[in-house]
């Protein structure tokens, strides 16, 4: 009888340590009997290390972006990259579009650095990727579309991340470009 009992709770044993990861999942219930309380004690012990594991995946944090905004910045105009987004007047915000020589547009980073992605997906950029890079203060041009002289060329399709000062992360992605006029921008955001 004593070998039937140890049988079960190793059965026990091994299915709440293989099978119950989730605290929704059904738990055996305990054993009554001096003969398995110390069973009974290791069993209650593995429910709760699976119980802390299943909690400590449920706090997996999930990064993701997020479009909160799309926009026509013309030129002469700055743009905030913050809640509720305003559009104002030459250099007041985070970026500006101006017209550079009467040739073609710039996109200047007044308050915060770029990181020109070029085309890319937006799912594939993760925030840790972004903290691992250089940013910098390049302007991005508009150039003529024939225009293969220009060494940072804004086309549509473009993903462009911004720093703050304070370290956080925006991507605008490039929408439509009318050369010499205007920049539509979609303002993605990170979000947990």
């Amino acid at each position: 009888m004593k070998n039937f009992v140890e049988k079960i709770l190793a059965i026990i044993f091994v299915s709440v340590l293989f099978c119950c990861k989730d605290k929704g999942d059904p738990q055996p219930e305990s054993l009554h009997g001096k003969s398995v309380g110390s069973s009974s004690k290791q069993l209650e012990s593995t429910r709760m290390q699976v119980s802390i594991l299943t909690d400590d995946e449920n706090q997996v944090v999930r990064f993701h972006w997020m479009l909160v905004k799309t926009i026509v910045i013309k030129n002469n105009q700055s743009q905030s990259l913050k809640s509720p987004f305003p559009v104002g007047e030459h250099q007041n915000f985070d970026i500006s579009l101006e017209i550079h020589d009467n040739c073609c547009s710039e996109l200047i980073p007044l308050k915060v650095s770029f990181l020109n992605l070029g085309n890319i997906d937006i799912k594939s950029i993760s925030n840790h990727y972004l903290k691992s890079q250089a940013f910098n203060k390049n302007k991005i041009y508009t150039g003529p579309p024939t225009g293969d002289f220009w060494p940072n060329q804004l086309y549509a399709g473009t993903v462009i991340a911004c720093k703050t000062a304070d370290g956080k992360f925006s991507l605008l992605k490039i929408k439509n470009v009318k050369f010499k006029q205007s920049i539509e921008v979609e303002i993605y955001q990170g979000a947990n």
